[in-house]
């Protein structure tokens, strides 16, 4: 399941969405419905790195665009395509796999 609801939009003018939650670690990225889903494909790769440090990995997004965004970035881009919940149960300046609204809200 994705965020987007839709196909790449990169060519065809429409506002960039979020499409999945993402970690990329050693220039790899895995993707998910959540960071917890791309963590299980992550470690199944690199089982000698079960829980690697912050400074190993980075959590982010995919986009429509197909580009890797930090969580930061993907507030913006979610907030801008009203991809975001009425109640967001995550606080802060950056983005949490929970805050999306899923394709059939």
């Amino acid at each position: 399941m994705s965020f987007e609801g839709g196909n790449n939009t990169e060519n065809k003018g429409e506002i960039e969405r979020i499409k999945t939650a993402a970690i990329k670690y050693k220039e790899e990225i895995f993707e998910g419905r959540t960071h917890y889903e791309a963590w299980l494909l992550m470690s199944a790769k690199y089982p000698e790195t079960v829980a690697p440090s912050a400074d190993e990995r980075e959590d982010g997004y995919i986009t429509t665009n197909d580009r890797f965004v930090s969580r930061k970035e993907a507030l913006e881009i979610a907030e801008a395509a009203d991809q975001i919940k009425k109640e967001r149960g995550h606080s802060g300046h950056d983005l949490a796999s929970e805050d999306l609204k899923k394709n059939e809200e």
